[in-house]
């Protein structure tokens, strides 16, 4: 996956969020202090924040520029928020397949429902409702969402914060595994920077808005370097 970000600005609270970005890896981690724009950043690539300025794009695909904005519902990034944003009124099985129904990016097609539901463990909650599940089967309700719309992205926004350790561990396999078996990629948000290092390729670490450090847990030296993903200038001919 590659993720373009050319001046992209928004203005917040207290700082703007400022970003130039252009980073390819099937996994991003970013982390930071509460209130360093985390969130809000995953917002602007989902689309649901308004008053966004310069260029996105995912994979050569422009979601936002000065003449172009690409709605939410048409960017195929599925999004697992905090909250998880589930719905009681629906069984388990209408929140899965809720807003499901969207054209399949090229090379998802044959992701099958049931093998999703399979997977996560599912097939015998399809009926329940939603207040009736534990904080694990919430998790793994919304993680089945997301991965069914068949996205070209997957948005994680402190997905394990809510359980507890042993459930942590265990949505940390599961994501892993997900990653193996679908080949989605996606960018986590945690306060943990060790949960990051076990699910990403590469990390980044925000603070005040701006990306202030990337390093890359998987490489040899483990090295850390300032974050500096400006496009290089092109050499006139």
């Amino acid at each position: 996956m590659r993720l373009q970000l050319q001046h992209v600005r928004l203005p917040l609270a207290h700082f703007p969020l400022e970003m130039d970005l252009d980073i390819e890896a099937s996994s991003i981690g970013l982390f930071g202090e509460s209130g360093s724009g985390k969130t809000s950043f995953l917002d602007l690539l989902a689309g649901t924040r308004k008053g966004v300025k310069g260029i996105i794009r995912l994979e050569g695909v422009t979601l936002q520029s000065d003449s172009i904005f690409v709605p939410s519902n048409q960017r195929a990034i599925g999004y697992v928020p905090q909250d998880l944003v589930l719905f009681p009124h629906l069984s388990v099985r209408g929140n899965i397949f809720y807003g499901s129904r969207r054209p399949n990016p090229k090379g998802l097609e044959n992701i099958s429902s049931e093998h999703v539901i399979g997977l996560l463990g599912l097939e015998k909650l399809l009926r329940r409702r939603i207040g009736d599940l534990s904080g694990g089967e919430k998790q793994r309700v919304a993680l089945a969402r997301a991965i069914i719309s068949r996205p070209r992205l997957i948005l994680l926004d402190e997905p394990f914060t809510a359980l507890d350790p042993k459930l942590r561990q265990t949505g940390i396999d599961l994501v892993q595994q997900l990653r193996s078996e679908f080949s989605i990629p996606f960018l986590c948000v945690s306060h943990s920077q060790r949960e990051l290092q076990m699910l990403c390729e590469v990390l980044l670490e925000l603070a005040a808005g701006k990306v202030v450090r990337t390093f890359y847990p998987g490489s040899a030296e483990r090295k850390e370097v300032k974050a500096d993903f400006r496009p290089a200038p092109r050499k006139s001919s």
